[in-house]
């Protein structure tokens, strides 16, 4: 199993093996329990910067997935808004030559679309919305944007 802890600093550190057994496929439910599980031990033992800093990550980026959360804190601890390219666009803010983003993972949604003769029977359900998988997307933090009307 593999714990990522946050340390005080809000950085993730690397994953770790708790045990020296082979390297088993996880489910994210058993990742999550295992991450919980070295938060409550940390808590025990009087260590409470792990669940603070991480607790600090999640209620600035609430709307983001665990995983996210973890690689934003690992990247930029001090980050306090976060959007890709487009968005900052529409915000009337431009990224400033030469910044690098933060890496993030964006789900993929693909349209499964039902046979005809299914799709006659109902209308409703014709096409529909599918997680076809993750997509490596990099976003800005606000810091490294420039109101655009001043460059």
């Amino acid at each position: 199993m593999q714990t990522v802890a946050i340390n005080s600093a809000n950085t993730v550190n690397s994953p770790t093996p708790i045990s020296n057994q082979p390297q088993q496929k996880q489910t994210a439910k058993e990742v999550i329990a295992a991450n919980v599980q070295a938060l409550i031990e940390q808590l025990e033992q009087g260590h409470s910067e792990g669940l603070t800093a991480y607790l600090t990550a999640m209620g600035r980026f609430h709307n983001y997935s665990f995983g996210n959360i973890l690689e934003i804190a690992r990247q930029k601890p001090d980050a306090t808004r976060v959007a890709g390219l487009y968005a900052w666009n529409q915000l009337k803010r431009r990224v400033r030559k030469g910044e690098r983003g933060i890496r993030i993972l964006a789900p993929v949604i693909g349209i499964k679309r039902k046979k005809d003769t299914e799709a006659e029977k109902d209308i409703r359900t014709q096409n529909q919305a599918v997680l076809v998988g993750f997509l490596p997307f990099t976003s800005h933090t606000r810091k490294a944007t420039n109101l655009s009307g001043f460059f």
